[in-house]
């Protein structure tokens, strides 16, 4: 069992997914499930710890945005799902940060995107933002622009556990997850984590 249970903790989504499903009734096993969750979440924390370590050591100015800052804000952190780990820093320090996190254990996996790039460690990916997103032309979409821009200058302390990270104001904050809601919503649909964020 604990040979399984590090093996899950491990990223190796594959293995645990059939542990997901009871054999005698083929319906989802909600206990199993949850396991594989937290030892899910637990393997996240640890690359976002090592990833805020290292910027932190590098005095590379950053926030981690959604996934475990909006975790805070749940009465049981541990229950809030995250699909990767979003963090923005600067634009001008973009290749600067992306040879730093190469040199140190983080695979560069798409830099084809003008928003984000994206990298993985240990199975979980962290998607390196210098903006946000462009959901509107008008008025809204002006000013979310203009008060983000300077995001980095806004930045509070989160914690979850003994771990604390740095993560934008809480007006910030709920501002980035309207926009990453509409988004969604234009893209194809939201989630019950998008919903349960506020």
């Amino acid at each position: 069992l604990i040979v399984l249970l590090l093996t899950l903790s491990q990223g190796n989504d594959q293995l645990g997914q059939p542990l997901l499903i009871d054999e005698k009734t083929g319906r989802n096993n909600g206990k199993a499930r949850i396991l594989f969750g937290i030892l899910q979440l637990a393997e996240f924390l640890l690359v976002q710890k090592q990833l805020t370590k290292l910027l932190e050591q590098n005095d590379v100015r950053y926030f981690v945005f959604k996934g475990f800052s909006a975790s805070t804000f749940y009465k049981n952190p541990q229950l809030r799902e995250c699909g990767d780990i979003d963090v923005f820093v600067e634009r001008e320090e973009f290749e600067e940060i992306k040879k730093l996190l190469c040199d140190n254990g983080f695979k560069l996996a798409d830099d084809s995107n003008d928003m984000h790039w994206s990298f993985v460690r240990s199975g979980v990916e962290v998607e390196l933002h210098h903006r946000f997103w462009d959901v509107y032309e008008n008025e809204f979409g002006n000013f979310t622009k203009k008060y983000l821009s300077d995001s980095l200058n806004h930045v509070i302390e989160y914690s979850v556990d003994d771990y604390t990270f740095y993560g934008p104001d809480y007006i910030r904050h709920g501002l980035i997850l309207i926009l990453h809601l509409i988004n969604h919503i234009q893209s194809g649909g939201i989630g019950l984590r998008h919903v349960c964020d506020f």
